[in-house]
Protein backbone atom coordinates (compact mmCIF):
# COMPACT_ATOMS: atom_id res chain seq x y z
CA UNK A 1 0.00 0.00 0.00
CA UNK A 2 1.07 3.72 -0.69
CA UNK A 3 2.06 5.86 2.12
CA UNK A 4 -0.32 8.33 3.43
CA UNK A 5 0.62 11.86 3.62
CA UNK A 6 2.59 12.80 6.92
CA UNK A 7 1.05 14.99 8.91
CA UNK A 8 0.01 16.04 12.88
CA UNK A 9 -3.43 15.40 13.72
CA UNK A 10 -4.45 18.41 12.72
CA UNK A 11 -7.44 18.61 9.98
CA UNK A 12 -5.43 20.51 6.63
CA UNK A 13 -7.89 22.87 4.38
CA UNK A 14 -7.16 23.52 0.69
CA UNK A 15 -8.45 26.66 -0.63
CA UNK A 16 -9.31 25.57 -4.14
CA UNK A 17 -8.77 28.92 -6.16
CA UNK A 18 -9.60 27.35 -9.55
CA UNK A 19 -10.66 29.55 -12.02
CA UNK A 20 -12.06 32.61 -9.73
CA UNK A 21 -9.76 34.60 -10.90
CA UNK A 22 -11.67 35.46 -14.42
CA UNK A 23 -8.42 35.06 -16.38
CA UNK A 24 -7.43 38.48 -14.59
CA UNK A 25 -3.88 38.73 -12.89
CA UNK A 26 -5.01 41.04 -10.39
CA UNK A 27 -7.54 39.16 -9.22
CA UNK A 28 -5.49 36.18 -8.82
CA UNK A 29 -3.72 38.30 -6.53
CA UNK A 30 -6.55 39.45 -4.98
CA UNK A 31 -7.80 35.43 -3.83
CA UNK A 32 -3.84 34.39 -3.28
CA UNK A 33 -3.82 37.08 -0.61
CA UNK A 34 -6.98 36.20 0.83
CA UNK A 35 -5.71 32.78 1.32
CA UNK A 36 -2.76 33.93 3.26
CA UNK A 37 -4.81 36.45 5.34
CA UNK A 38 -6.79 33.13 6.32
CA UNK A 39 -3.74 31.08 6.92
CA UNK A 40 -5.16 28.27 4.92
CA UNK A 41 -2.93 24.90 5.17
CA UNK A 42 -2.39 24.60 1.65
CA UNK A 43 -3.60 26.88 -1.57
CA UNK A 44 -3.97 25.01 -4.66
CA UNK A 45 -4.09 26.77 -8.23
CA UNK A 46 -5.40 25.31 -11.51
CA UNK A 47 -3.52 25.72 -14.01
CA UNK A 48 -3.47 24.89 -17.77
CA UNK A 49 -3.19 25.82 -21.44
CA UNK A 50 -6.40 26.19 -23.68
CA UNK A 51 -4.86 24.48 -26.65
CA UNK A 52 -3.17 21.74 -24.62
CA UNK A 53 -6.18 20.71 -22.52
CA UNK A 54 -8.81 20.58 -25.20
CA UNK A 55 -9.41 20.88 -29.12
CA UNK A 56 -11.22 24.03 -30.93
CA UNK A 57 -14.68 22.28 -31.10
CA UNK A 58 -14.68 21.58 -27.57
CA UNK A 59 -17.33 23.85 -26.22
CA UNK A 60 -15.41 25.36 -23.42
CA UNK A 61 -12.25 26.01 -25.62
CA UNK A 62 -12.65 30.23 -25.52
CA UNK A 63 -13.66 30.46 -21.79
CA UNK A 64 -9.96 28.15 -21.50
CA UNK A 65 -8.50 30.67 -23.47
CA UNK A 66 -9.58 33.58 -21.44
CA UNK A 67 -8.57 32.07 -18.52
CA UNK A 68 -5.29 31.11 -19.35
CA UNK A 69 -1.80 32.47 -17.81
CA UNK A 70 1.84 31.73 -18.93
CA UNK A 71 4.20 29.87 -17.11
CA UNK A 72 6.20 33.32 -15.80
CA UNK A 73 2.63 34.24 -14.24
CA UNK A 74 2.35 31.00 -12.52
CA UNK A 75 5.94 31.09 -11.22
CA UNK A 76 5.45 34.70 -10.03
CA UNK A 77 2.36 33.42 -8.47
CA UNK A 78 4.21 30.80 -6.77
CA UNK A 79 7.58 32.76 -5.62
CA UNK A 80 4.68 35.12 -3.91
CA UNK A 81 3.43 32.41 -1.80
CA UNK A 82 6.24 31.02 -0.81
CA UNK A 83 7.76 34.68 0.39
CA UNK A 84 4.31 35.76 2.27
CA UNK A 85 3.14 32.66 3.54
CA UNK A 86 3.25 29.35 5.45
CA UNK A 87 0.85 28.34 3.45
CA UNK A 88 1.72 24.85 1.02
CA UNK A 89 1.12 24.65 -2.39
CA UNK A 90 -0.73 22.65 -4.90
CA UNK A 91 -1.47 22.17 -8.26
CA UNK A 92 -4.33 20.03 -10.16
CA UNK A 93 -2.60 17.78 -13.05
CA UNK A 94 -5.03 19.00 -15.91
CA UNK A 95 -2.20 18.91 -18.88
CA UNK A 96 0.99 18.86 -20.57
CA UNK A 97 1.46 22.88 -19.64
CA UNK A 98 0.86 22.01 -16.04
CA UNK A 99 3.16 19.13 -15.80
CA UNK A 100 5.58 21.59 -17.29
CA UNK A 101 5.10 23.79 -14.62
CA UNK A 102 5.61 21.10 -12.20
CA UNK A 103 8.89 20.20 -13.64
CA UNK A 104 10.31 23.65 -13.26
CA UNK A 105 9.23 24.73 -9.34
CA UNK A 106 9.30 21.12 -8.03
CA UNK A 107 11.29 22.47 -4.97
CA UNK A 108 8.44 25.23 -4.42
CA UNK A 109 5.13 22.56 -5.78
CA UNK A 110 4.32 20.91 -2.59
CA UNK A 111 1.62 18.79 -3.55
CA UNK A 112 -0.33 17.47 -7.05
CA UNK A 113 -3.76 15.98 -7.22
CA UNK A 114 -4.69 13.80 -10.08
CA UNK A 115 -8.57 13.21 -10.91
CA UNK A 116 -10.56 10.77 -13.09
CA UNK A 117 -10.48 13.00 -16.03
CA UNK A 118 -6.79 11.71 -15.78
CA UNK A 119 -6.81 8.24 -15.35
CA UNK A 120 -7.01 6.31 -18.42
CA UNK A 121 -3.93 8.59 -19.47
CA UNK A 122 -1.52 6.13 -18.46
CA UNK A 123 1.62 7.56 -20.01
CA UNK A 124 0.83 11.22 -18.54
CA UNK A 125 -0.17 9.62 -15.05
CA UNK A 126 3.06 7.95 -14.69
CA UNK A 127 4.72 10.68 -15.39
CA UNK A 128 3.60 12.47 -12.78
CA UNK A 129 3.79 9.87 -10.02
CA UNK A 130 7.52 8.95 -11.51
CA UNK A 131 7.85 12.73 -10.47
CA UNK A 132 6.01 13.89 -6.98
CA UNK A 133 5.71 12.40 -4.14
CA UNK A 134 3.11 13.66 -2.15
CA UNK A 135 -0.31 12.95 -4.68
CA UNK A 136 -4.06 13.38 -3.99
CA UNK A 137 -5.61 11.00 -5.72
CA UNK A 138 -9.45 12.46 -6.65
CA UNK A 139 -12.02 9.04 -6.11
CA UNK A 140 -15.14 11.59 -6.79
CA UNK A 141 -17.60 9.61 -9.32
CA UNK A 142 -15.99 6.36 -9.12
CA UNK A 143 -16.89 3.08 -7.74
CA UNK A 144 -15.03 1.17 -4.73
CA UNK A 145 -13.79 -1.60 -7.51
CA UNK A 146 -13.43 1.38 -9.58
CA UNK A 147 -10.84 2.73 -7.12
CA UNK A 148 -8.84 -0.39 -6.16
CA UNK A 149 -8.24 -0.85 -9.52
CA UNK A 150 -6.89 2.12 -10.24
CA UNK A 151 -4.55 1.67 -7.18
CA UNK A 152 -3.25 -0.97 -8.13
CA UNK A 153 -2.49 -0.13 -11.83
CA UNK A 154 -1.13 2.72 -10.82
CA UNK A 155 2.44 2.12 -8.57
CA UNK A 156 1.99 4.41 -5.98
CA UNK A 157 4.54 2.36 -3.40
CA UNK A 158 7.02 5.01 -1.42
CA UNK A 159 4.08 7.86 -2.89
CA UNK A 160 2.36 10.19 -0.08
CA UNK A 161 -1.39 10.10 -1.00
CA UNK A 162 -4.52 11.43 -0.14
CA UNK A 163 -7.54 9.68 -1.57
CA UNK A 164 -10.07 12.62 -2.19
CA UNK A 165 -13.56 11.96 -2.16
CA UNK A 166 -16.13 14.28 -3.65
CA UNK A 167 -16.42 15.90 -6.92
CA UNK A 168 -17.98 18.59 -8.66
CA UNK A 169 -21.52 19.23 -9.97
CA UNK A 170 -21.42 22.79 -10.70
CA UNK A 171 -23.14 22.58 -7.73
CA UNK A 172 -22.72 19.10 -6.20
CA UNK A 173 -26.52 17.95 -5.27
CA UNK A 174 -26.66 16.79 -1.59
CA UNK A 175 -27.83 13.30 -2.70
CA UNK A 176 -24.16 12.76 -4.64
CA UNK A 177 -21.63 13.71 -1.76
CA UNK A 178 -22.08 10.13 -0.33
CA UNK A 179 -20.13 10.81 3.00
CA UNK A 180 -19.82 7.18 3.53
CA UNK A 181 -17.18 6.50 1.17
CA UNK A 182 -14.79 8.63 3.45
CA UNK A 183 -15.33 5.91 6.54
CA UNK A 184 -15.04 3.04 4.15
CA UNK A 185 -11.90 4.52 2.88
CA UNK A 186 -10.62 5.30 6.10
CA UNK A 187 -11.18 1.96 7.46
CA UNK A 188 -8.85 0.31 4.79
CA UNK A 189 -5.70 2.29 5.93
CA UNK A 190 -5.57 5.49 3.53
CA UNK A 191 -5.63 8.63 4.49
CA UNK A 192 -8.78 10.41 3.27
CA UNK A 193 -9.64 14.05 1.99
CA UNK A 194 -13.16 15.71 0.79
CA UNK A 195 -13.50 18.09 -1.98
CA UNK A 196 -16.80 19.73 -0.89
CA UNK A 197 -18.40 20.82 -3.85
CA UNK A 198 -22.14 21.44 -2.52
CA UNK A 199 -24.10 24.74 -3.34
CA UNK A 200 -22.46 27.81 -1.25
CA UNK A 201 -25.89 29.95 -1.73
CA UNK A 202 -26.95 27.85 1.51
CA UNK A 203 -23.97 29.28 3.55
CA UNK A 204 -25.44 27.04 6.40
CA UNK A 205 -25.02 23.84 4.55
CA UNK A 206 -21.67 24.70 2.77
CA UNK A 207 -20.17 25.20 6.57
CA UNK A 208 -21.79 21.97 8.12
CA UNK A 209 -20.66 19.66 5.22
CA UNK A 210 -17.26 19.72 5.88
CA UNK A 211 -17.68 19.03 9.47
CA UNK A 212 -19.50 16.03 8.29
CA UNK A 213 -16.97 14.50 5.97
CA UNK A 214 -14.57 15.31 9.05
CA UNK A 215 -16.87 13.16 11.73
CA UNK A 216 -16.30 10.44 9.27
CA UNK A 217 -12.55 10.68 8.78
CA UNK A 218 -11.70 13.62 6.92
CA UNK A 219 -8.34 14.45 7.36
CA UNK A 220 -7.99 17.59 4.13
CA UNK A 221 -11.13 19.74 3.46
CA UNK A 222 -10.98 21.18 -0.41
CA UNK A 223 -13.23 24.02 -0.56
CA UNK A 224 -13.50 26.41 -3.47
CA UNK A 225 -12.70 29.99 -2.20
CA UNK A 226 -14.24 33.78 -4.43
CA UNK A 227 -14.04 37.06 -4.15
CA UNK A 228 -17.79 37.85 -4.72
CA UNK A 229 -19.93 35.49 -5.37
CA UNK A 230 -23.20 38.12 -6.69
CA UNK A 231 -20.77 38.61 -9.71
CA UNK A 232 -21.41 34.96 -10.34
CA UNK A 233 -18.18 34.37 -12.50
CA UNK A 234 -15.88 31.07 -13.25
CA UNK A 235 -16.27 28.13 -10.32
CA UNK A 236 -18.72 30.38 -7.76
CA UNK A 237 -20.68 27.54 -7.74
CA UNK A 238 -19.77 25.88 -4.58
CA UNK A 239 -17.21 28.57 -3.55
CA UNK A 240 -17.37 30.98 -0.68
CA UNK A 241 -16.32 34.56 0.31
CA UNK A 242 -13.59 35.25 2.86
CA UNK A 243 -15.74 35.62 5.86
CA UNK A 244 -17.88 32.67 5.10
CA UNK A 245 -14.41 30.87 4.73
CA UNK A 246 -13.44 32.35 7.71
CA UNK A 247 -16.30 31.04 9.30
CA UNK A 248 -16.08 27.64 8.10
CA UNK A 249 -12.44 27.25 9.39
CA UNK A 250 -13.42 28.45 12.31
CA UNK A 251 -16.05 25.73 12.84
CA UNK A 252 -13.71 23.47 11.84
CA UNK A 253 -11.30 23.90 14.68
CA UNK A 254 -14.60 23.71 16.98
CA UNK A 255 -15.35 20.42 15.60
CA UNK A 256 -11.70 18.92 16.07
CA UNK A 257 -12.16 20.25 19.96
CA UNK A 258 -15.53 18.16 20.20
CA UNK A 259 -13.78 15.38 18.42
CA UNK A 260 -10.70 15.08 20.52
CA UNK A 261 -8.16 12.53 19.84
CA UNK A 262 -7.16 8.81 20.33
CA UNK A 263 -5.07 9.64 22.97
CA UNK A 264 -5.52 7.43 26.05
CA UNK A 265 -5.34 10.86 28.11
CA UNK A 266 -7.98 12.79 29.78
CA UNK A 267 -8.43 15.96 29.59
CA UNK A 268 -8.47 17.76 33.46
CA UNK A 269 -12.26 18.52 33.13
CA UNK A 270 -12.81 15.12 32.99
CA UNK A 271 -10.47 14.88 36.00
CA UNK A 272 -12.58 17.18 37.86
CA UNK A 273 -15.87 15.09 36.89
CA UNK A 274 -14.30 12.38 39.08
CA UNK A 275 -15.03 14.75 42.08
CA UNK A 276 -18.45 13.53 41.10
CA UNK A 277 -17.43 9.81 41.67
CA UNK A 278 -18.71 7.88 44.94
CA UNK A 279 -15.81 5.69 46.88
CA UNK A 280 -15.94 3.37 49.93
CA UNK A 281 -16.23 5.07 53.38
CA UNK A 282 -17.31 3.12 56.88
CA UNK A 283 -21.07 2.87 57.12
CA UNK A 284 -20.71 2.82 61.13
CA UNK A 285 -17.81 2.42 63.71
CA UNK A 286 -15.73 -0.27 62.50
CA UNK A 287 -13.32 -1.55 65.10
CA UNK A 288 -9.94 -3.06 64.23
CA UNK A 289 -9.73 -6.96 63.47
CA UNK A 290 -13.29 -6.75 62.24
CA UNK A 291 -13.72 -8.47 58.95
CA UNK A 292 -14.35 -6.72 55.85
CA UNK A 293 -18.54 -6.96 54.62
CA UNK A 294 -20.07 -5.06 51.69
CA UNK A 295 -22.98 -4.19 54.88
CA UNK A 296 -20.59 -2.12 56.85
CA UNK A 297 -19.24 -0.52 53.93
CA UNK A 298 -21.45 2.23 52.35
CA UNK A 299 -20.09 4.83 49.31
CA UNK A 300 -20.01 8.56 49.16
CA UNK A 301 -18.39 11.39 47.31
CA UNK A 302 -14.75 12.27 48.96
CA UNK A 303 -12.34 14.66 49.10
CA UNK A 304 -10.16 12.36 47.01
CA UNK A 305 -10.15 9.01 44.87
CA UNK A 306 -10.59 5.94 46.80
CA UNK A 307 -11.82 2.45 46.27
CA UNK A 308 -14.70 1.51 43.90
CA UNK A 309 -17.24 -0.86 44.41
CA UNK A 310 -15.84 -3.59 41.88
CA UNK A 311 -12.43 -3.12 43.63
CA UNK A 312 -14.32 -4.02 47.16
CA UNK A 313 -15.81 -6.96 45.84
CA UNK A 314 -12.08 -8.26 45.93
CA UNK A 315 -11.20 -7.35 49.32
CA UNK A 316 -13.84 -8.83 50.90
CA UNK A 317 -12.67 -11.02 53.92
CA UNK A 318 -9.92 -9.33 54.61
CA UNK A 319 -8.70 -7.97 58.01
CA UNK A 320 -9.32 -4.04 59.31
CA UNK A 321 -6.03 -3.17 61.32
CA UNK A 322 -7.57 -0.18 62.92
CA UNK A 323 -10.38 1.93 63.46
CA UNK A 324 -12.67 3.18 61.01
CA UNK A 325 -15.00 6.29 62.25
CA UNK A 326 -18.44 6.87 60.56
CA UNK A 327 -17.46 8.16 56.71
CA UNK A 328 -14.09 7.81 57.12
CA UNK A 329 -12.51 6.47 53.57
CA UNK A 330 -11.64 2.52 52.96
CA UNK A 331 -8.03 2.04 51.54
CA UNK A 332 -5.65 -0.49 50.78
CA UNK A 333 -3.70 0.45 54.36
CA UNK A 334 -6.55 0.06 56.03
CA UNK A 335 -6.75 -3.79 55.59
CA UNK A 336 -4.43 -7.03 55.88
CA UNK A 337 -4.74 -10.21 54.51
CA UNK A 338 -6.86 -13.08 57.00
Amino acid sequence: MAKTIPQNNRVKVIAEIANAHQGLVKKLYELVDICIDLEVDIIKLQIFKYNMIATKDYYQYHEYKELYFNNSVWKEVISYIKKNSQSKIAIDMLDEYSFELLSECLDKIDYVKITPSIFTEKTFVKKIIDLCDNIFVGIGGLSPKQVEKTLNYYNFKNKHIVLMCGFQGFPTEICDLRLEQIRYWSEKGYQVGYADHVDADDEDLSIQVPIYAIMQGARYIEKHITIDRHLKGHDYYSALEKDSFSKMLMKISAAEIIMGNKSEAVTDNEISYKKLFRYAVAKNYIKANSTLKRNDISFKRTGVEGLTEQELKKLEGRIFLSDLDRDEMLTLHNLKDK
